[in-house]
């Protein structure tokens, strides 16, 4: 059978995504948004921060409210903020938190107390406005909504200031109109062609999320404490007990998970700009070649293929909403780079996405917590049976709830659960989490 034939637009498109996406973050990366923010206006504010406002989604309230912040526990919108003003240092973009001096701790925890905070509705899920003023009674508003690190204003007394060419990157990447792809344009075909055509240099960059999502994995293992979510999955299993390759993967992508969700300070590499969903799609993928001697360029073209599947999916379900992204997306697209490190077939790969799809249907995101290490792992737990069921032809019928023949289409009736029915669901969730 002929190789398909490679569309050079949709290859750099394609690569240049990958790289936009996959960025170094640390903590959660609602996290590093809300501090970003923050630093972004204390960086053009002369004087010392006096007092400030935050407004946010209620989609990144979710993911904050009860989420372990390195160096700080677990502490809240006002905090994170606080953060972002003292640190000053817009350079290290939403990996900043690295650079929280402890000494300035106390001083966070100071300037916390004149920082206010307020839930926004009718805004982008991922949305957050800071409005702040200094002793020397100037006034700095930005906001960064749509991407994580995508910055829309800056505002010094009342004048717009030019936004750094760093934080619109994401933006122009995803919609030069030379580059412009809708995820329908970009087949499961079209993707694996094109994968297949990165060589190990174009990909060399990918290799350090293999490093940092490996850090963080061993640091849980090495942490985990005996009551830990990690420790009783895997035990609670017993074909977990034997040493395999599904075994450690889901060993050390748990560890990973409660070690990012509990506060850790090491930085991971996200995929779609998610530090779970690149902690979920790495951690599997580099677990599997190591078992099976894969090549380094193998490994690194199933990641490249993940963090598209990611893409593909969010963009669909959206960056945030109700549905639990990490399960959902990256779950998912981990289970269809398997299977094409198995050397599925692309009609296999499909149907493998189906039965994940079916499986995960209506899982809910109900905040970013150390137990989505648990929820996360269960889900791919799942997958792994779909992996085996692909292989003695398992398959969803079309007519099967909302499972179509192509994924692609599938994908698209999550998409419309989540963007015509979940807002709701959304701020149920988000007023039990307030309640707490």
């Amino acid at each position: 059978m002929p190789k398909q034939k490679i569309d050079l637009q949709k290859r750099e498109f394609v690569f240049n995504l990958i790289k936009t996406l996959s960025q170094p973050s640390l903590g959660c990366t609602e996290i590093g948004l809300i501090a970003l923010a923050a630093t972004i206006a204390s960086e053009i504010l002369k004087g010392k921060i006096s007092k400030a406002n935050v407004k946010i989604s209620p989609y990144i309230y979710r993911n904050v409210a009860h989420i372990g912040v390195p160096l700080l526990g677990f502490c809240g919108v006002n905090m994170i903020a606080a953060s972002g003003f003292i640190i000053k240092n817009s350079r290290s973009g939403l990996a900043l938190l690295c650079d929280l001096n402890p000494s300035k701790i106390t001083q966070v925890k100071s300037l916390s107390k004149r920082i206010s905070h307020d839930i926004v509705n009718d805004v982008d899920p991922v949305f957050c406005a800071i409005n702040a003023t200094d002793s020397l009674g100037n006034n700095a508003q930005v906001v960064i909504e749509k991407y994580h690190d995508n910055v829309t204003s800056i505002i010094l007394n009342n004048k717009k200031i030019k936004i750094p060419s760093k934080f619109q990157q994401q933006e122009q990447t995803t919609s030069q109109s030379n580059l412009q792809y809708a995820p329908e344009d970009i087949t499961l075909s079209d993707l694996i062609t094109i994968v297949d055509s990165f060589s190990l240099s174009e990909l060399s960059f990918l290799k350090k999320g293999v490093s940092l999502n490996d850090a963080i994995a061993r640091y849980g293992i090495k942490h985990n404490s005996k009551n830990g979510l990690t420790s009783a999955f895997i035990n609670s299993i017993p074909a977990l007990k034997q040493h395999s390759w599904k075994r450690n993967a889901l060993l050390l992508t748990a560890a990973a998970i409660e070690a990012r969700m509990s506060g850790c300070t090491l930085p991971v590499m996200t995929s779609n700009l998610s530090g779970d969903h690149g902690l979920t799609l790495i951690i599997p993928i580099v677990v599997w070649s190591y078992y099976h001697s894969e090549p380094k360029l193998t490994m690194l073209r199933a990641i490249a293929l993940g963090h598209m599947l990611v893409w593909i999916i969010k963009q669909n379900i959206g960056e945030l909403s109700a549905y639990c992204g990490s399960v959902i997306a990256a779950v998912t697209a981990v289970i269809g780079s398997l299977g094409y490190l198995r050397k599925y077939s692309i009609d296999s790969i499909n149907d493998l996405i189906n039965l994940n799809m079916c499986a995960t249907t209506g899982i809910l995101c109900d905040g970013a917590k150390p137990s989505c290490a648990y929820k996360i792992c269960t889900a791919l737990w799942n997958g792994f049976l779909s992996l085996e069921m692909v292989v003695h032809h398992g398959k969803i019928k079309p007519k099967d709830g909302v499972i179509e023949q192509n994924t692609w289409d599938t994908i698209s009736n999550m998409g419309y659960m989540s963007k015509n029915v979940m807002e709701t669901t959304n701020n149920a969730i988000v007023n039990i989490l307030r309640k707490k």
